[in-house]
């Protein structure tokens, strides 16, 4: 007697679909520092009370390409540019994604120092004084450009620099064994 096998009926094709958000099928509004979402998706009405605004990429696009995720963390849709939507509704999105995305730059480095696979670095930031540590230290350095850096803490917080050559010489050799 054969054997049946259920397979997932989700194709490729089905899970890579992405759904992009737009002025003409989104409406959303802030209230109480909670972002919620009117959705009309191919005529199907959705009402989202609360959803959350996450970048995908790049980073040197920092409001292109902006994930919206339910309260489960489902995807529902993309903006693939805030300027498309209305000057109202960028300023929430920017502020929304202000929140989340606090990302000290750092305008000063004092001493890295290394010790057991982690080093401990204390810096100047426009945020002021701050000692942080990072684990592998050259896979928490992303390069968006030659001058250009991001940097991922043990404990995911992100740091940038805009551009290494504006350090003070100190700075810069101290970093320089990284980049």
């Amino acid at each position: 007697m054969p054997t049946e096998t259920k397979t997932n009926e989700l194709s490729l094709e089905n899970v890579a679909e992405l759904f992009y958000l737009n002025k003409d099928n989104s409406h959303f509004t802030e209230s109480g520092g909670i972002l919620s979402l009117a959705l009309d998706k191919n005529g199907e009405k959705a009402e989202y009370d609360r959803v959350f605004l996450h970048r995908a990429f790049p980073y040197d696009e920092p409001f292109s390409y902006i994930s919206v995720l339910d309260r489960d963390n489902k995807e529902i849709g993309i903006i693939e540019k805030i300027s498309d939507f209305d000057e109202a509704t960028q300023d929430i999105f920017r502020a929304e994604l202000a929140k989340k995305y606090f990302i000290p730059q750092i305008t000063k480095i004092h001493s890295i120092k290394e010790r057991f696979g982690f080093s401990y670095w204390k810096i100047e930031s426009d945020a002021g004084s701050l000692e942080i540590t990072f684990r592998d230290t050259y896979r928490s350095i992303v390069r968006l450009s030659p001058t250009h850096i991001f940097l991922t803490d043990s404990n995911a917080n992100r740091y940038e620099i805009k551009d290494v050559d504006a350090l003070d010489k100190k700075s810069r050799r101290i970093i320089s064994i990284y980049l």
